[in-house]
């Protein structure tokens, strides 16, 4: 009881944060002013506390002056709540194809014209870190580098999406049980890493999507390699990656179950017994479940820990909020929403036409102060034709945020029936099985579009 109420507390904190408009490194208070302002006990506090600085979100600072100190925002907390919903949603490794193509197409598109020094010699130097750290799986270690091209190509939507969709990944092909690697697919893994990176600093695009597919062919060996991994050998468990590794098993474990909310896994000693790991450990990782409503700890004769429910809302929020906090452009969110579209209309099955057909006739009566919201509702329909939860839930987020920061206006009647016949285009040639038309048609809709966005 006392996590889940550390969890909801530190939760509390970050949106109180977030509301106040204070810039990285200013005190948000002190321990003795926070305690006071939310009614609990300074156990209860650095608890919260604790949370906050795992995912970089404020951290405690003693002394004179000292006190709860806002950090920069950090993705990692609402990418692994978003990739958690996910898998609830039943995501698999496949369904990520499509959005991390779009992400890594906007990455490489971003250097065409070279990066500056500075630049790259701060992703030498990360790749040079990443290289010295004991991570889980090879692929662990090339998903976490890419995350950081992503950051650098310059914008927090491409970056989020980027470490969702790695985040998803990790969880989903990386095996809980595999702390080990042979030498040589770690000389698989960097060098290719290697490849990439200098492409990427090189400006030269052809080259980076190449060597991303043949890293997309080394990760579907992972998959593989793990399914086959009972009989090797393991390394030793790193201590502080220990909580890591059992939020990993505990959702592995979950979603063998068929993730049924309500579900027991275990109580605290029969979960250390089943990780084999100490009971600060066990209640480490099961605050972050907590924190990202995963799983809740229950007490009591037949307490134990209890899947959770994880919601679309709660994750779309924590997306939103992110964005926000890390000053997202709307321009970029609207470009990756727009690059995740197109990739989805090849895959999309003749079934769901008559849903599309629907939503963009529902646009044609809409209001005109209604009409581009409408339109962009209608076309998420695209991902949902795919049947691919990972690009719908993208793109839904990535609206919302879009959306709540951008003044919309009316269009012209010139322009509505424009829009219109652009989306009827749309239709016209999915029917047909034209990608290549379909895709032409959201783009001229998109053009039409962008003259009425404008940001706040």
């Amino acid at each position: 009881m006392a996590e889940a109420k550390a969890a909801v507390l530190a939760r509390q904190i970050a949106q109180d944060q977030a509301r106040s408009g204070l810039q990285a490194g200013s005190l948000f208070g002190s321990a003795t002013q926070l305690r006071a302002r939310y009614g609990v006990t300074e156990a209860m506090l650095r608890q919260a506390v604790l949370l906050l600085e795992e995912k970089g979100i404020a951290f405690s600072r003693r002394g004179v002056g000292g006190g709860i100190i806002i950090g920069a925002p950090d993705s990692s907390s609402a990418a692994r709540t978003a990739a958690i919903y996910l898998q609830f949603q039943g995501a698999t490794a496949e369904l990520c194809e499509l959005s991390t193509r779009a992400n890594h197409w906007l990455t490489a598109l971003s250097s065409k014209d070279g990066l500056s020094l500075a630049t790259a010699d701060y992703l030498r130097a990360e790749a040079a870190r990443l290289a010295k750290i004991n991570f889980a799986s090879e692929a662990y270690r090339h998903l976490q580098l890419r995350t950081i091209i992503a950051a650098s190509a310059g914008g927090a939507a491409l970056a989020l999406s980027t470490q969702v969709v790695n985040q998803l990944l990790l969880d989903l092909t990386v095996d809980t049980n595999v702390y080990r690697s042979t030498s040589e697919r770690y000389r698989l893994y960097w060098e290719m890493t290697h490849k990439k990176l200098e492409a990427f600093i090189a400006g030269d695009v052809e080259a980076s999507i190449r060597l991303h597919d043949e890293n997309l062919s080394l990760v579907e060996r992972e998959v593989q390699r793990s399914a086959q991994s009972e009989g090797e050998a393991e390394r030793p468990l790193p201590q502080s990656r220990k909580a890591e590794w059992v939020v990993r098993a505990i959702l592995r474990d979950m979603r063998n179950r068929g993730w049924v909310a309500g579900d027991r896994l275990g109580s605290e000693p029969q979960l250390m017994k089943a990780y084999g790991v100490s009971r600060p450990v066990i209640r480490q990782a099961v605050r972050l479940l907590e924190l990202h409503r995963a799983a809740s700890m229950q007490r009591g004769a037949h307490g134990g820990l209890v899947i959770g429910t994880p919601d679309a809302e709660y994750a779309t929020q924590a997306m939103v909020n992110h964005l926000q906090e890390a000053g997202a452009s709307c321009a970029q969110a609207r470009n990756l929403r727009r690059e995740i579209l197109l990739r989805h209309v090849p895959e999309f099955l003749p079934g769901h036409i008559p849903h599309l057909e629907a939503a963009f006739r529902a646009m044609a009566k809409k209001m005109p102060s209604e009409f581009w919201a409408t339109g962009a509702s209608a076309l998420t329909e695209i991902c949902r034709g795919a049947n691919n939860i990972v690009g719908l839930f993208l793109v839904n987020t990535l609206r919302e945020f879009e959306y709540d920061h951008t003044e919309v206006q009316s269009p012209t009647e010139p322009d509505r029936h424009a829009a219109l016949q652009a989306l009827e285009a749309v239709v016209t040639s999915i029917v047909r099985k034209d990608s290549s038309r379909a895709q032409r048609a959201i783009i001229q809709y998109w053009m039409i579009e962008g003259r009425y966005l404008a940001n706040r």
